[in-house]
């Protein structure tokens, strides 16, 4: 039997990152999905439950310090050949920069840049020589 080539996707509860999933499950690959939280009758609930042995979901706030030991927990030690960091928030919704507040900004700023980076960094040695 073919070892499953295996990929972390943060962001996956849904749009791009639930789109991905999809399609590198269906391309027979294993999945590693990170989201906030695992809602319930979701999409990527659906999902997990059509592909059980092949769909991992790990609950996870990307913008905590510890986010990369939780990940690092749930893979187990596996290997991966591709980690893709998608996640990211929205914003205040007025999405008015002239009404934004400073920590708004930091709180976003966190979400869609500074966490994405700090978890490649920190989980990069997860990835095999030659993955992405």
């Amino acid at each position: 039997m073919a070892v499953k080539r295996q990929i972390l996707i943060c962001g996956a509860s849904r749009g791009l990152g639930l789109g991905l999933a999809r399609a590198f499950l269906d391309a027979g690959w294993q999945v590693h999905a990170v989201v906030r939280e695992l809602r319930p009758a979701s999409p990527l609930d659906a999902l997990r439950e059509r592909n059980p042995q092949s769909l991992q979901v790990i609950a996870c706030d990307l913008n905590g310090r510890n986010a990369s030991s939780t990940i690092e927990a749930a893979l187990q030690g596996q290997r991966l050949d591709c980690a893709l960091f998608n996640a990211g928030v929205y914003g205040p919704s007025h999405q008015d920069p002239r009404q934004a507040e400073v920590d708004e900004i930091g709180k976003l700023f966190l979400a869609n840049a500074v966490a994405p980076i700090r978890l490649a960094q920190q989980l990069a040695d997860h990835v095999l020589d030659g993955g992405v």
